[in-house]
């Protein structure tokens, strides 16, 4: 055939090819080639190089300030040292090893988390292993104190494996859904740290002082604790990588896992029962550390490392030196500015939690969520207005003149003692039921998502930072201020909702609460550390109280409750048209620019001022609209009205609850509203497809 090529031509074409390489070529010389493989590690492992300077220079300036001896003896037996040698010595050496045993294995939990649910938002802090473990514990020694015969670490466990086994529980009827998952550990963080506010009520002073070092607290004043975990971490890696090839199978889906021959929910208990061991022998000595092995296992994903056997053991590296590098810097900030009180390694790491989850919030694809996520589907009903306002006014009634005294309960007619201690309180609380109820409903709307609310989108936390941070920067600003610098906060946040919403599905937004959430906590564990009884007032009023309120500032909420009110039912054609879709909205004519930013300027004042009033609140902007559209209010006039109702109804509830279940004890009306709120949001989460 005259087109082929002979067999003999064919080779010698190859030779000729293979010969006109020089033998100076760099592919050729080993050197090089071992030169590229080394550029590309350090391309690869750059960010663990650069951790790993910052921690070395730190380490050494922190020496250079604090070790005034001879190097050789940092390293001594603690009985050869003057006791001040040894309070340095545990500050430098102890502490160093405790952050590197602390967060790697937490970074070590957070990666087999996410193996084995594969997300990658999945962490020790947003399943809440840690919180449920540290309820457990203040639990354990308000109402079981002999339990701490047996050791914290089996308290901690039990509260740790509850609490994750919760989160699965709610996930299950989705499937896992990595969506699904996350918000119930969001909701159930919420609902433990109502439920740890609620314990405090018992024994204040003593239980503060251990929510101070449940902050995450690295300060030692032993080796033992250190030793303690460095054993763990010498007997859990090595085991860990025995189950390398199963832990790799896992990153399949559930049914090719279950192919060849691996039993998926067997070794998925296993790897729980595992990441709630070592959450709750990491809490059980030094409390929360939020979001290092989420930071941690984030670095780990961006390095594109694939094999299992790395990830946990460059994971352990990365975590362990983040949170060292962390201690260092907190330990040279207060050598410059003495504090009174050492600052908390886990509640600074917590600061960084909130642009983490905004990133991987971004790295979400659009359509990763199906848009029938819910199954939320009201049915339109005929509503009885009249019942709902003679229920309203029943509450307003009783909680007015039915309290609890020495005596018992009983019925209080003195006027004085209405309107100095209990009419202020009982409008306030009214006024922000109506005005996060309203807010509820244009969040939700607008982001065509039932699960929306100022509360859970971190609206009303974001105002509540602000404030709290005006204050402390300028302690003599006016009421007027203070609004403003929330409404600075919030609007803030609901831009970035606003621009969120463009690149990802709406239902990652409710992921945003996390972030904000972290924040709030973050503070408290700051104010808790200092002290100052000025800042236990702000502490106060973080936790959501109506103490404060007279009827003055009452009626200036109710005021501001109805004008919010009436724009809101200026808005309604708008939102009517924006719940279709925006696609629409602007076919029909609609400004879809405008009509946004005058919601969310709507939205930020409401949630503003309902928390300049009582501080943050949680879930009841997400309760009254979703009860009002389970009642028949499906028309947005008819829910927006139903769910102000609502609102009021609720938290008048929750304040007279607050003031008088556990007379003389107070619990202030954000915890009631936290716990109802945290067990009706799982129950709607059961609705998840």
């Amino acid at each position: 055939m005259s087109h082929s090529i002979p067999v003999r031509q064919r080779r010698t074409n190859t030779s000729i090819k293979l010969s006109t390489k020089s033998p100076r070529d760099p592919r050729n010389n080993p050197s090089s080639h071992l030169l590229n493989m080394l550029l590309n590690y350090i391309r690869r492992y750059s960010l663990v190089i650069l951790l790993a300077i910052g921690v070395i220079s730190s380490t050494m300036y922190l020496i250079i300030l604090k070790w005034h001896w001879s190097v050789t003896h940092l390293f001594s037996d603690s009985s050869s040292l003057d006791p001040a040698a040894i309070a340095i010595q545990l500050l430098i050496v102890a502490e160093s090893g405790m952050a590197i045993c602390t967060g790697g294995l937490l970074a070590v939990v957070s990666i087999l988390l996410q193996q084995v649910v594969r997300n990658n938002l999945a962490s020790d802090t947003t399943l809440a292993v840690g919180s449920g473990a540290q309820l457990a514990m203040m639990l354990a020694i308000v109402f079981f104190p002999s339990w701490s015969l047996f050791g914290s670490f089996w308290v901690a466990f039990i509260g740790a494996i509850a609490s994750l086994g919760l989160v699965m529980l709610i996930a299950l009827p989705s499937k896992l859904n990595p969506l699904v998952l996350i918000l119930a550990g969001l909701v159930i963080s919420i609902l433990t740290n109502a439920l740890v506010s609620l314990v405090m009520v018992f024994n204040t002073m003593y239980l503060s002082s251990l929510s101070i070092w449940s902050s995450g607290l690295l300060y030692q004043v032993s080796w033992q604790p250190v030793q303690t975990l460095a054993w763990v971490c010498a007997i859990a890696m090595p085991t860990l990588m025995l189950l390398h090839k199963p832990l790799m199978l896992m990153a399949l889906d559930d049914e090719q896992a279950t192919r060849l021959g691996l039993p998926v929910q067997w070794l998925r208990i296993g790897v729980f029962i595992v990441c709630a061991l070592l959450t709750a022998i990491v809490v059980s000595k030094v409390g929360l550390i939020g979001f290092v092995g989420l930071g941690a296992a984030t670095l780990i994903n961006a390095m594109h490392i694939r094999h299992i056997r790395q990830r946990l053991w460059v994971g352990f590296l990365v975590g362990g030196l983040l949170l060292w590098l962390t201690n260092n810097l907190l330990n040279i900030f207060n050598h410059f500015i003495e504090l009174s009180f050492p600052l908390p390694a886990g509640a600074f790491t917590g600061l960084l939690g909130a642009p983490l989850i905004i990133w991987l919030i971004l790295k979400q694809r659009k359509d990763q969520v199906a848009e029938e996520a819910y199954d939320l589907l009201p049915e339109r009903k005929q509503i009885a207005w009249w019942q709902f306002l003679v229920i309203m006014v029943y509450t307003f009634v009783v909680a007015l003149i039915f309290v609890k005294g020495v005596s018992g309960w009983h019925f209080s007619l003195d006027i004085g003692s209405i309107l100095q201690f209990r009419l202020g309180r009982t409008l306030g609380a009214a006024a922000t039921g109506i005005m996060l109820g309203i807010a509820g409903v244009l969040l939700q709307q607008m982001t065509r998502n039932p699960m929306a609310s100022p509360e859970v989108l971190g609206v009303s936390s974001a105002a509540s930072i602000s404030i709290v941070m005006a204050y402390l920067i300028f302690p003599s600003l006016s009421m007027l201020s203070l609004v403003g610098s929330g409404f600075v906060g919030s609007g803030i946040v609901l831009l970035l909702v606003l621009w969120l919403a463009n690149k990802v599905h709406s239902s990652y937004l409710l992921l945003i609460g996390i972030a904000i959430g972290a924040l709030i906590t973050a503070c408290s564990a700051f104010i808790n550390f200092s002290g100052d009884p000025r800042l236990e007032a702000v502490l106060f009023w973080l936790s959501g109280t109506t103490y404060h309120l007279n009827p003055q500032t009452a009626y200036i909420l109710l005021g501001v409750a109805f004008i919010g009110l009436i724009m809101s039912f200026l808005l309604v054609k708008p939102l009517k048209l924006l719940s279709l879709s925006e696609t629409v909205a602007k076919s029909l004519g609609l400004s879809i620019r405008l009509s946004q930013v005058l919601i969310l300027i709507l939205v930020a004042l409401l949630s503003t001022v309902s928390a300049v009033a009582i501080g943050p609140l949680s879930f009841i902007g997400l309760m009254a609209p979703q009860l009002a559209r389970s009642l028949g209010a499906v028309q947005v006039e008819k829910q927006l009205l139903l769910a102000a109702i609502i609102g009021a109804i609720f938290m008048m509830i929750a304040d007279w609850l607050g003031r008088y279940v556990l007379f003389p004890y107070e619990i202030s009306a954000g915890v009631i509203s936290g716990i109802v709120g945290g067990a009706y949001f799982l129950i709607m989460m059961r609705k998840f497809k």
